[in-house]
């Protein structure tokens, strides 16, 4: 198995205080034929300099790419053009995986010749993040070897699908026979390549190990303040999963998972326009409204959860800043 190479691409922005933590992890890897791509993506902090100086100690990371700031995404999308591995993974440069990860989920994805295979995370909280929900990410139920739209479906409907790429481990022709890609200029791009990804997927299965560490951080892009961009991207990630939802309105499983996971992009952008500043909130009121009509001509409101927060968007934003402003009251007179 020593001959099969695995392409790790590892984007990087201005993660100098994380950037050892990650590579090395993967340098103390069991398995050994690895192919690392690092993308510097346009990094305006010491990151740059430390991809290079690893890269001139190890000859496993074969290339490290600078290029101007495009985001992860396209960051993501460079690395798998450079990448010649059997399987690839994408690793978030703040994160970091088990010494043995790669050897796991090799022996499992070759056992069962499988095209994506998922498995756990177990997260660490960034000094000074007093506030952050840092909830594993863990799959109570067993997943089998299946077809993706069923292990998807049955994952959905216990809570257990998680959308993020670094959670995930594929196949690379898959990837390139289904033209699957990252959305570029959106943020939250993995919920619309994960899916995808599913719906196209003979052989998948879940792998019940925690290997993959998820660092909790303040200022990341899932808990920075909401901008219009989050608004923008959550609306995105509706329209292109009711265009899925359409598409595979013939196929029980697959329809059923999408039903159930736009509930979370759909809840979300709810939160994120109770977070505008107050110049971007006309035109976060356009996305917001026009989710709420996409979803009602397309019968995905008869959730109660979306009911009550897209349905009725304006009081569900308003309880929303009175929790927060609660919250922060509190933490001040502590």
């Amino acid at each position: 198995m020593e001959s099969i190479t695995v392409s790790v691409i590892v984007p990087v922005y201005n993660v100098e205080r994380y950037l050892a933590e990650c590579l090395d992890s993967l340098l103390r890897q069991t398995y050994k034929a690895l192919e690392i791509i690092i993308v510097d993506d346009g990094s305006t902090d010491n990151s740059g300099s430390i991809c290079d100086s690893y890269a001139s100690k190890d000859r496993r990371i074969a290339k490290v790419i600078h290029k101007e700031n495009g985001g992860l995404s396209d960051a993501r999308n460079t690395g798998m053009r450079y990448a010649s591995g059997k399987y690839v993974y994408f690793l978030d440069s703040d994160d970091y995986l088990a010494d043995n990860a790669i050897a796991k989920i090799l022996f499992t994805a070759e056992k069962h010749s499988a095209e994506i295979v998922s498995f756990d995370s177990f997260a660490f909280v960034e000094t000074g993040c007093q506030d952050a929900q840092y909830a594993e990410l863990r799959c109570k139920h067993s997943y089998p070897l299946a077809k993706g739209t069923v292990n998807a479906c049955k994952m959905a409907q216990n809570g257990e699908f998680f959308f993020g790429a670094p959670l995930h481990f594929f196949l690379l022709d898959f990837l390139k026979n289904s033209r699957l890609s990252f959305c570029k200029g959106m943020l939250y791009e993995d919920v619309v390549f994960s899916v995808p990804a599913y719906l196209k997927a003979e052989r998948t299965l879940h792998l019940g190990m925690e290997l993959y560490g998820r660092r909790i951080r303040c200022d990341s892009i899932m808990r920075s303040s909401s901008t219009i961009k989050s608004v923008k991207s959550y609306s995105f990630c509706c329209r292109r999963l009711l265009e899925l939802r359409e598409e595979y309105k013939d196929d029980f499983c697959a329809f059923r998972f999408i039903n159930t996971v736009i509930q979370d992009p759909a809840c979300e952008i709810v939160r994120a326009f109770a977070q505008l500043p107050k110049y971007d909130r006309l035109l976060g009121e356009r996305y917001v409204r026009r989710v709420r009509s996409l979803m009602r001509r397309s019968g995905c409101m008869k959730s109660r959860n979306i009911r009550l927060k897209l349905g009725h968007y304006r009081s569900y934003s308003f309880y929303l800043k009175v929790k927060a402003a609660a919250k922060r009251f509190r933490r001040q007179t502590k």
